[in-house]
Parts: structure tokens; sequence; C-alpha cells
């Protein structure tokens, strides 16, 4: 869970930080892309199935269903890390690109 936890934070440093040198670039804020939203899907429906499943089996959670539903979750985070960084990458050549024509 500690991996998760890690994966998420440092994912959100790079879109808090890219955001900001979005803004200071002259680019403009936008809303979430859908893998961020399949990936927030993902570690959600993860974090609930891993709360709820020991009511399920007595109180003992199977190993294999718990480092199943973290890789899937740590996976799903990584690929969003890239793709958010990727489209942070080019909204900032673009808000370079528009500010150097003005």
């Amino acid at each position: 869970m500690i991996i998760i936890a890690a994966l998420l934070f440092v994912k959100e440093m790079i879109m808090g930080l890219m955001g900001l040198i979005l803004l200071n670039r002259g680019g403009k804020v936008f809303g979430a892309k859908w893998y961020g939203k399949i990936c927030t899907g993902i570690v959600d429906l993860s974090m609930v199935f891993l709360f709820f499943t020991p009511l399920l089996y007595n109180g003992d959670v199977p190993k294999v269903l718990c480092d199943s539903l973290i890789s899937i979750s740590a996976v799903s985070l990584v690929i969003t890390s890239f793709l958010y960084t990727r489209y942070f990458y080019l909204k900032i050549k673009e808000a370079e690109m528009a500010n150097k024509a003005l």
C-alpha cells in the first residue's frame, strides 16, 4: 500500500509542477484526461475492494489478490504519469510557440 501512496504522490507532484510551468509559460489549465479518470477508477476500486475483502475471507485477504490489485494500481499510476507528462510537455511547447508568435 505504501508503494501506491508513493506513486500517487510522485504522479501528483509531477502534474502540479508541470501545471505551474504551463501557467508560467502562458498556457491554460485543462480538465482531467480519460486516462487519468481510468487510473483514478482503478486505484479507488482497488482500495475499496482491499478494504472490504477481509469481510469475505474472515479477516484474511489472499496475498495473491492483494499483490495483483496493488500491481495493477501501480502500473496504471506509472502509465498515467507518463501520459500526463507527455501531454504537459506538448502543451508547454505549444504555449511557448504561441508566445513567440506574439
